[in-house]
């Protein structure tokens, strides 16, 4: 996990992942090397210096002792927890020896197996991305690049593949449905509502472009507009929570409380922050129901407290700190 935010340049976080490793594994290979590399990037590079000589003080690592046990295993009694500390340095060595399929296919038991394979997966995801950075420009290539971005809720970069794809493929209603999604899903709006109506033309009942639309037109302060799509992507698929979250935010804003409520209630696993507690309280007191309204008013308090401690203790975990 710690690699992969490196990768995406959130050091902060990367840094806090990689000192809770030491703390478990003090001798794992490589950590001390990525903080030393995060000190670099981040300034502080007498800090690297201190790092780089703690990763050169680790133990030597003998592959070919363990390839000998490795081989020798099959003729011998191990004892079970000597044999998983002598398989956690057999898998250092297939990684160290670029044998990262083999890592992956393999049952990891302990902590420091789990790293070993997270990281050959990092490998693997890295070889495939140089790869696919290898191949000529195509649709299919800045499609396929489009949903990893969107994946990672990067929605500017989703959006600028599917415009790279639309350009190999001009009028392709399918990535012109992905741009558009990707458009709304980043808060521009205005430019993705025609691209969302063309297509809801072509597919009036898909539940996905009901939902975008809906959502997309609450976003341009349209609640009105908005309700029929948003009802009807709940009808198609009651079990999914957005569009149950964005329909009651949509019948609250037209003043339709009593429909908001049943979708609020259906909603609350989304709610991280107490937004949705503190609507449904509002919804609650409109309605008359001040019970119901003080029972959501406590939980809000304690979501809103519980989350302002989360707030701080994660606030202190993104400071970089010295070795």
């Amino acid at each position: 996990m710690a690699d992969t935010r490196v990768m995406a340049e959130h050091y902060g976080p990367a840094f806090f992942l990689y000192r809770q490793a030491l703390a478990k594994i003090p001798t794992l290979r490589g950590v001390h090397a990525a903080v030393a590399e995060i000190y670099r990037k981040s300034g502080h590079g007498d800090w690297a210096i201190v790092e780089e000589e703690k990763e050169r003080q680790l133990p030597p690592l003998n592959c070919g002792i363990h390839q000998g046990l490795r081989e020798g295993r099959a003729n011998s009694a191990v004892p079970a927890r000597a044999n998983r500390s002598n398989r956690a340095r057999e898998i250092e060595c297939d990684f160290m020896a670029g044998r990262y399929h083999k890592i992956v296919a393999e049952n990891s038991q302990t902590a420091e197996q789990y790293y070993w394979r997270t990281r050959a997966y990092n490998e693997l995801a890295r070889q495939a991305f140089s790869h696919l950075a290898d191949l000529p420009p195509s649709a299919e290539v800045h499609e396929l690049l489009a949903k990893i971005h969107f994946s990672q809720k990067s929605y500017a970069s989703a959006a600028k593949d599917w415009n790279e794809a639309l350009k190999f493929s001009p009028g392709n209603s399918y990535y012109e449905q992905g741009l558009a999604i990707a458009l709304s899903a980043g808060g521009n709006h205005e430019t993705a509502r025609p691209l969302l109506e063309k297509a809801m033309r072509q597919s009036p009942d898909s539940v996905e472009l009901n939902y975008w639309l809906g959502f997309t037109l609450l976003g341009l302060e349209k609640a009105e507009d908005a309700v029929p799509y948003l009802e009807r992507a709940v009808r198609g698929d009651p079990t999914v929570l957005q569009p149950q979250r964005d329909l009651a935010r949509a019948y609250l804003r037209v003043g339709q409380v009593e429909k908001a409520i049943p979708h609020l209630k259906t909603a609350l696993p989304l709610d991280d922050d107490g937004t949705l507690y503190y609507q449904l309280a509002q919804a609650y007191r409109k309605a008359g129901q001040r019970e119901l309204e003080r029972q959501m008013l406590v939980k809000f308090r304690e979501i809103q407290s519980s989350t302002g401690a989360e707030k701080k203790k994660f606030e202190k975990s993104l400071e970089i700190t010295p070795p």
